[in-house]
């Protein structure tokens, strides 16, 4: 497989131009082969401005834009997958997210914190992020992948969107994925108009519909709720397919939905 360079002023002048990832996979699948000269995708390049971002390691970069059937299959061998990265960087957002709602919002109670950190760290959200960087034009994903527009799918979005800030602070650090993050809700709000951490969000937020969402886009089946009573209250279960993905008991049958929903979707129990 050929060598990913950015775009350079010495770049020689065999060299293809690529405007995205996702014109230089249509071309390596049809043709197999990228005619063994150096390949630059310019869009590499656009993603770090527009997080106002500059890797010291590129490898990082290449590795948080890499999908797993991408390195399944021989043309792949270049780059690990997102997937720990991924890992890494749900974990910070999820850090840098609450530390900014508790700064912001110093007469919220825990439990109104907890409702809008659910409603701002989730896949729709970080899909909606993710859209703004045009991620989908720059995922390395494999044939199957590619021809099914599987780079489209809001979790495969979401997915990268996480492994690029996992990426950033291995790369440099906690105040560069705060200066980062930072820069991408200030486009948000110039986007949306509306402020990313506004109490609105919290309104919008449906942890039960979001599920439904989710498992409708990738298996195109409603979870299942499953309750029963006894005498300490409820039981309640949540199926998708032929898999529990989770169960609970509690006092209030609807409460406990709720509250089920939102830990499948914050622990992505979804993922079959």
């Amino acid at each position: 497989m050929q060598s990913i360079t950015f775009n350079s002023s010495n770049q020689s002048n065999s060299a293809q131009i690529f405007a995205d990832v996702a014109h230089w996979l249509e071309v390596l699948y049809a043709e197999g082969h990228l005619q063994n000269t150096l390949s630059t995708i310019t869009s590499l390049n656009n993603l770090e401005e527009i997080i106002n971002y500059k890797f010291k390691n590129k490898l990082l970069l290449l590795q948080a834009l890499t999908h797993t059937s991408f390195t399944h299959e021989s043309v792949g061998k270049l780059n690990p997958s997102y997937e720990r990265l991924e890992f890494l960087g749900d974990s910070i957002l999820n850090f840098i997210v609450t530390t900014k709602l508790f700064d912001l919002h110093t007469n919220f109670s825990e439990g109104e914190l907890s409702k809008l950190r659910g409603a701002l760290v989730n896949e729709k959200t970080f899909s909606e992020l993710g859209t703004l960087l045009s991620l989908s034009d720059n995922i390395f994903i494999g044939r199957g992948e590619f021809n099914q527009k599987g780079h489209f799918r809001p979790s495969l979005i979401a997915d990268t969107f996480e492994a690029l800030f996992g990426a950033i602070y291995l790369d440099a650090g906690v105040e560069a994925v705060e200066k980062c993050f930072s820069k991408i809700t200030e486009l948000y709000k110039t986007v949306h108009k509306k402020d990313f951490y506004s109490a609105v969000h919290a309104n919008d937020f449906d942890p039960k519909t979001q599920l439904q969402e989710i498992c409708m886009a990738q298996y195109q089946e409603h979870p299942r709720y499953v309750s029963s009573e006894h005498r300490e209250g409820f039981s309640v279960s949540i199926w998708l397919k032929d898999k529990c993905l989770i169960e609970r008991t509690g006092t209030s049958k609807k409460k406990l939905e709720k509250e089920l929903a939102k830990i499948v979707l914050d622990e992505k129990k979804y993922q079959l």
